[in-house]
């Protein structure tokens, strides 16, 4: 008899411990002129879990604190250990006629690093690469050394605004560094400003030298002449033996500006007033100008001046000041004076005018009122007419109650 035995096997596939692998592994120095980027280097990202089926391991990127000058990408990759399991693994409790072979498929990825320092120094980073599957993060250490340029020219500000200037005046002086941050002694061949109104007030402008990682200044004004508004535009110019940068071109603007002081009401006509009333009249100042005014004096004829603005008055742009002054209206007729306003620019002469009218008043019928007869129980009206008689007006104001048995009856007071 013959009998048939049937023996079960279990296939246990093995597991490695999971981790990632970077070559090269080592700390990394890089090394670049300032302004340049060093070559790249590439990186290795591997996978060396041992897992059946596929099994994408995603592989991110951080970095324990700014990178500065360096780059590094991408910021993941995405890497792949498939191993297929042909039959039992060798480690597995089996009983096989062949032994059992495990295929792996191995992935990797690249990581690109490049420096391109922007100061003379050393710096470094630290790039930690982080599994999604739970492998341990491996750092990567990244060295970075920046090395001066042989002759650097650089000038700052970029651009200089000098905004606005009084005519027929000079800016204040604006300061411009120039600095060679290179690692020879750069000649500075000339350095000039262009444009009707710019100038140079201070520093070298032949051609001399700067030694490295040297410094020096100059300073630029701007002159608007009589030129009201913006200038044209001019430049500052340094020319240098910088290979790369040979020529700096410093933008300057400008413009002429004024003041201008309006006064208000000009000419200046006073209301007419009656003989014995004085009246009093305000006179507004006002700079309308863009450059601060200055009020030197104010002055007046022919009238009184109750108020004035003291004696080199100061105002901005849009700024007013007042000045009162009165007329007496002693006699009646026509009367005229003259503002007299001194500015920091021209004087001002403003006339004035004013009129006091003398007042008459009459009434019609005048004297005595004879109302004849008029007999008992009735009422007799009599109307009266009050008339100015002078070219001034005037206002009525009262009328007095007569005995009886007279009365009055008055229009509406006053």
């Amino acid at each position: 008899m013959r009998r048939l035995i049937i023996i079960f096997a279990i296939c246990v596939p093995a597991v490695a411990g999971a981790s990632i692998l970077v070559t090269p592994n080592s700390s990394t120095t890089f090394t670049a002129q300032v302004g340049q980027t060093s070559p790249g280097q590439n990186f290795t990202v591997e996978e060396t879990r041992r897992l059946v089926g596929d099994n994408d391991e995603t592989v991110t990127l951080s970095y324990a604190g700014a990178c500065g000058d360096f780059t590094v990408t991408p910021a993941s990759v995405e890497v792949d250990n498939e191993c297929e399991n042909d039959g039992c693994p060798a480690a597995a409790p089996c009983i096989e006629p062949v032994a059992p072979v495990i295929e792996c498929f191995p992935d990797n990825a690249s990581l690109s690093v490049t420096f391109h320092p922007s100061v003379a120094a050393t710096e470094s980073c630290t790039v930690t690469l982080t599994g999604s599957l739970g492998a341990a993060a491996v750092t990567l250490s990244l060295s970075g050394t920046g090395t001066p340029p042989p002759i650097h020219v650089s000038a700052s500000p970029g651009s200089i605004a000098f905004g606005g200037v009084r005519t027929e005046t000079t800016s204040s002086p604006v300061g411009v560094t120039v600095t060679n941050s290179g690692g020879s002694p750069a000649t500075i061949s000339s350095i000039t400003a262009s444009g009707a109104g710019y100038a140079i007030a201070s520093g070298t402008t032949g051609s001399h030298s700067l030694n490295a990682g040297a410094s020096e200044g100059l300073t630029v004004t701007c002159s608007p002449g009589a030129t009201v508004g913006a200038l044209g535009n001019g430049a500052l110019t340094i020319s240098s033996n910088d290979p790369s940068n040979p020529t700096i071109s410093i933008p300057l603007s400008c413009s002429g500006i004024t003041s201008k002081v309006a006064v208000s009401p000009s000419p200046i006509v006073i209301p007419t007033t009656r003989v014995g009333e004085p009246v009093m009249q305000t006179v507004t100042l006002t700079n309308t100008g863009a450059a601060t005014a200055t009020i030197v004096s104010v002055t007046l004829t022919g009238m009184d001046m109750v108020s004035a603005p003291p004696a080199n008055t100061m105002l901005a742009q849009n700024q007013s000041t007042n000045a009162v002054i009165s007329f007496d209206a002693a006699a009646a007729g026509s009367a005229s004076g003259n503002l007299h306003v001194v500015t920091d620019t021209d004087p001002l002469d403003i006339p004035i005018t004013a009129d006091a009218l003398v007042t008459s008043m009459s009434v019609t019928p005048d004297g005595e009122v004879d109302f004849g007869p008029v007999c008992a129980g009735q009422t007799k009206t009599q109307m009266f007419s009050l008339v100015a008689t002078a070219a001034g007006p005037f206002q009525l104001t009262a009328v007095s109650t007569p005995d009886a048995p007279f009365s009055v009856i008055t229009p509406t007071l006053p």
